[in-house]
């Protein structure tokens, strides 16, 4: 599956590139495709995701940003405060539990890729 591109955003696309150890932008100017992740920090800031399926990553951490950080204080608030606000994060935990998975390819622990 391929993520449509941005409307009126200049985007340049990166192709069978082999990270190790870098920090990577995960939404922005730049389209990650048939990439392989080895012990990256992959950050998300709230854009749209430009690391296609196609990619691999094994061994990497995420870290969020701007609006997506600010989004995950906004739930984290919500489910403290018990109530329905709690209920509303524990139905949205339930429906993205429930869909059906992304076809994202993963390294297994063997080294293999899926």
């Amino acid at each position: 599956m391929t993520l449509p591109m941005p409307a009126g955003l200049p985007v340049n696309r990166v192709e069978g590139q082999v990270y190790v150890g870098a920090n990577i932008q995960t939404d922005g100017f730049l389209i990650y495709q048939r990439c392989k992740f080895q012990n990256c920090t992959m950050l998300y800031n709230g854009g749209q995701y430009m690391v296609q399926p196609d990619c691999t990553l094994e061994n990497c951490n995420w870290a969020l940003g701007g609006g997506a950080a600010n989004t995950l204080a906004l739930l984290r608030s919500w489910f403290s405060h018990g109530g329905k606000e709690r209920e509303m994060v524990e139905a949205m935990i339930t429906q993205i539990r429930t869909m059906p998975p992304l076809p994202v390819k993963r390294a297994d622990t063997s080294g293999s890729v899926q």
